[in-house]
């Protein structure tokens, strides 16, 4: 029996609602302690920037700069990579009664499977982003894979990783943002859940890319759902589900049948629907922004100037005053 599964069975006996396999929104990264049988954040103080507050489904950014770590026989809750953003941090780690030191540079990788049974000790300050997915977050992005089996990562101390690196930057500043909505920073998740899959599970698997895009049936289904939902917070895998499908094959044919992802497609019909309002009703722009789905006025003046090549602002006096000119016969 592996270390995950006694950690499992020791966590679920200890205290039966710490160990969670459910997809929803998680508030902090949490470790969970092996000698006192609890559940505690990873960190004694808050991180300094999370994705707590966009509500991404079974997906957690945390940035941290912490003078020192020292945890023993500890585990994570979810699984957890983490992104050290600068140099010369010493780690002592332990893991399967092996111990190591690393040199931990800006930019090496770390993965820390859920499960995993460890203690670190850092004297220096770190500083670290942290990303964190629940077991059935990634089991559902396993869906891509034919094998079916349960889903088990190998760990990774102080490595290199170009593609994790790069997605977890790209999900820490989708957070300091603010979110562009949770279809974008759900679809990096998926991303990088997939290949955590493909290259760090225990048994190599392979891919199994789907040929072709939706169905009809299917990609109709799906656009009207986005069509009557576009002022809420649509979400990846309620997409997905509309087509009976696991997220990273439904992002991938929905693109082949759009020929865009799933958050440019909505974005594009949010900015069209926002410019019709404003053309037919003249109403105010943070009206018409929170109407059509974007998050302030700030969002949609954005995506607005990149489409048209002028704000929402510019668009309305220039209707207003279209409208004001008499018409001649």
């Amino acid at each position: 029996m592996n270390n995950f599964s006694v950690t499992r069975e020791r966590a679920m006996s200890l205290e039966p609602k710490t160990v969670r396999d459910t997809q929803t929104p998680v508030d902090r990264e949490l470790l969970f302690d092996l000698k006192s049988g609890r559940t505690t954040p990873s960190t004694a103080t808050p991180p300094t920037l999370s994705s707590a507050s966009l509500r991404w489904d079974g997906v957690l950014v945390e940035e941290h700069s912490v003078p020192s770590v020292d945890v023993a026989e500890v585990c994570p809750v979810n699984h957890v990579v983490a992104i050290c953003l600068n140099s010369n941090v010493e780690l002592e780690w332990t893991s399967n009664g092996t111990g190591q030191r690393v040199m931990l540079q800006s930019g090496t990788v770390s993965l820390i499977p859920a499960g995993c049974i460890h203690s670190a000790r850092v004297t220096s300050t770190c500083r670290y982003i942290t990303v964190s997915l629940t077991p059935a977050f990634v089991a559902a992005a396993a869906n891509a894979f034919p094998n079916g089996r349960p889903v088990q990562l190998r760990c990774l101390v102080g490595g290199q990783d170009g593609f994790l690196a790069g997605v977890a930057m790209a999900l820490r500043q989708e957070v300091e943002k603010g979110g562009h909505g949770r279809l974008y920073g759900e679809a990096l998740a998926v991303a990088l859940a997939v290949h955590l899959v493909h290259h760090y599970a225990e048994e190599p698997v392979e891919l199994n890319v789907p040929a072709g895009g939706l169905s009809q049936d299917r990609l109709r289904a799906v656009l009207r759902h986005i069509d009557l939902n576009l002022a809420e917070d649509l979400n990846l895998n309620a997409l997905a589900d509309r087509a009976g499908l696991s997220a990273y094959h439904f992002a991938r044919m929905f693109k082949e049948s759009t020929g865009t992802s799933p958050h440019q497609y909505v974005l594009r019909c949010r900015v069209e629907q926002a410019r019709l309002l404003l053309q037919v009703s003249g109403g105010r722009v943070v009206d018409v922004a929170l109407k059509v789905g974007f998050s302030d006025q700030g969002h949609l003046a954005r995506h607005f100037k990149r489409a048209y090549g002028i704000t929402p602002e510019v668009f309305l006096r220039t209707e207003v005053r279209r409208r004001r000119v008499p018409v001649r016969a």
